[in-house]
């Protein structure tokens, strides 16, 4: 970090590693650090990434939208699930689920 940010990032975490990085770092592999890196160059961002967002970036959430979302987007459109109208069987199980999320919550104001 910094090699690519210099004292931006010295003046914000230190000359040394530090506690909070590296515990937040430790459940990444290898490569989802170099995908991380990876990122950061690419994003051309003038001030260096706080913790969550390289965390993010490491495991593929970019502007909190991952990867096997953006690969849900392509297989469904979501414009299409706007425009077409619910099955009868679909409002049925819908109405039933809702009746049972209310009676949860009728539950839970009474006590």
């Amino acid at each position: 970090m910094t090699e690519s940010y210099g004292t931006l990032w010295t003046n914000a975490q230190g000359d040394m590693p530090n506690d909070t990085w590296t515990i937040g770092l430790a459940t990444l592999k290898p490569t989802q650090i170099a995908h991380g890196l990876e990122h950061m160059r690419d994003s051309a961002k003038p001030f260096p990434p706080t913790l969550p967002e390289f965390i993010g970036w490491c495991r593929g959430v970019q502007d909190g939208v991952t990867a096997l979302d953006k690969q849900a987007q392509r297989i469904v459109d979501p414009a299409s699930l706007i425009s077409r109208k619910p099955t009868a069987e679909e409002k049925d199980s819908g109405n039933s689920h809702l009746a049972a999320m209310k009676g949860l919550f009728h539950r839970e104001s009474k006590q």
